[in-house]
């Protein structure tokens, strides 16, 4: 990431604004991101990890910047349950 940063502010541009953060409410990546000029910040549950993390934010938010119906397809996972 720190090298993300730095490409980003070689260009002058400002990293923060086109960026957004996945992580859980309280954790002291959320405090800090809470602060600065992040775009976006989606929380995560602690819970979430290996297969079940397709269908939360952190699977979801690049399926949906990929283009993928995530209306749709959270439509078709509840009709599986």
């Amino acid at each position: 990431m720190l090298e993300v940063i730095a490409a980003y502010r070689k260009l002058k541009i400002f990293f923060e604004r086109h960026a957004v953060t996945m992580t859980g409410v309280g954790s002291k990546l959320y405090n800090k991101e809470k602060q600065g000029d992040r775009l976006a910040i989606f929380p995560m549950r602690g819970l979430v990890g290996g297969k079940t993390s397709v269908m939360s934010a952190t699977g979801l938010l690049p399926a949906a910047l990929k283009g993928l119906n995530i209306v749709k397809t959270l439509k078709r996972r509840r009709t599986l349950l």
